[in-house]
């Protein structure tokens, strides 16, 4: 999980003191890396400040006293990263800056997303969101969602048509809030940053609201709002920012959740050895996997789980690279960070949020109070991570 935050249109000297109060509260949602950029409005010209570390480290660098500048700025945008894909490092803090596009992302890709952005784009790259934004600045947001499959929320802003972007899927929130006078809009993942920010101002924000008393906003799931920065910070040309923003309907695929129990090795799968979802169906292109004698696969609450066969040269049967594994495994299991290794059997990993357990967490009653071959739900230990995310 990680977290938004930012200002644009009319902006002054107070919004800097609140969008460190934004990338203060918004530490909380991501403790890895900490990003900030600004937009000049006279010139376009984008300040990026990057750490990997936490806001009060970043709010020490001269960079970024010389990039927080609100009279001279139309955009601020924050992010705090918890990095799910990729190192920890300034390189892949957000925001990313591909050509013309200034992009941030929470949220995590499905493995074989990122495999299709990769394969369009020709290149590899260590984080999904950059990835995501690299592909956008190539051809453009509507030939981009349309290949994601996971969890989203995009902000960007787009230096050849002057505008800031917001996109996400059912799977994150985003708030927004808009002053009395349409000109500035505020954003968080979540509203009481926006709200706590504000409140703290010894300059009075004053917001407006919707005839049912509401000061904050989400955004539509699937709904692309595009703000027009020129329109936002025209007083005589401005409807209500949030209407005059949406541009229509842009999904990607459907979320699904994908839980994979690896056995390790050359061994076919045992039992409890199976892959669900779409995942199963289509596997790593480059793979040789081969479906098992029960590749049709059975249902149960409406997830399919299929059995697979692997080899030596290929064990996880195409759908985890090896050093992906290792990366996942890095920090132990998930519930009981316990050590896991390649070679052990039952192995789980839920690859929708980057979950991995160990093989007791997997199928043990004592541990999870029910057992996997059955399956009636998920196991506790999957659900009950999947339930703080």
């Amino acid at each position: 999980m990680c977290g938004h935050v930012g200002l644009m249109g009319v902006l002054e000297h107070r919004d800097e003191a609140t969008m460190k109060r934004l990338m203060l509260y918004d530490y909380f949602r991501g403790t890895d890396s900490t990003g900030f950029a600004a937009v000049r409005h006279a010139t376009k010209d984008t300040h990026v400040v990057k750490i990997a570390s936490h806001p009060l480290d970043l709010f020490d660098s001269k960079k970024f006293d010389t990039a927080l500048s609100g009279t001279a700025s139309s955009v601020f945008i924050g992010h705090n990263r918890s990095a799910t894909k990729g190192k920890v490092n300034g390189s892949n803090a957000h925001p990313f800056v591909v050509d013309h596009i200034i992009g941030a992302h929470n949220g995590t890709l499905s493995i074989l997303s990122h495999i299709d952005l990769e394969d369009e784009l020709g290149e590899k790259f260590d984080v999904d969101s950059l990835a995501i934004f690299t592909h956008i600045a190539r051809f453009g947001v509507h030939k981009t969602i349309p290949l994601l499959q996971g969890a989203w929320a995009l902000v960007w802003y787009d230096k050849n048509e002057n505008t800031v972007n917001f996109l996400r899927n059912k799977e994150r929130s985003f708030w927004t809030a808009v002053s009395k006078n349409h000109q500035q809009v505020m954003w968080a993942s979540e509203w009481p940053m926006i709200q706590a920010a504000i409140g703290l101002s010894p300059l009075k924000y004053d917001m407006a609201q919707s005839t049912e008393g509401y000061t904050y906003f989400a955004t539509d799931v699937d709904e692309l709002y595009t703000f027009d920065l020129n329109k936002l910070r025209d007083k005589e040309d401005m409807d209500y920012p949030l209407n005059y923003a949406k541009k229509g309907q842009l999904k990607g695929k459907e979320p699904a959740l994908v839980v994979t129990h690896y056995n390790g090795g050359t061994t076919p799968f045992h039992h409890h050895g199976t892959t669900t979802g779409h995942l199963a169906s289509t596997p790593n292109k480059n793979s040789s996997t081969t479906l098992g004698s029960t590749g049709k696969g059975t249902e149960r609450n409406g997830v399919q789980f299929i059995n697979l066969v692997a080899d030596k040269s290929d064990p996880f049967a195409g759908h985890l690279p090896i050093d992906r594994f290792h990366e996942l495994a890095s920090f132990g299991c998930s519930w009981c960070n316990s050590d896991i290794d390649v070679d052990t059997v039952g192995v789980t990993v839920v690859n929708y949020d980057d979950i991995i357990l160990c093989s007791k967490c997997s199928v043990d009653s004592s541990q999870n109070h029910l057992i996997m071959p059955e399956l009636p739900i998920l196991p506790q230990a999957i659900q009950s991570l999947l339930n703080h995310l």
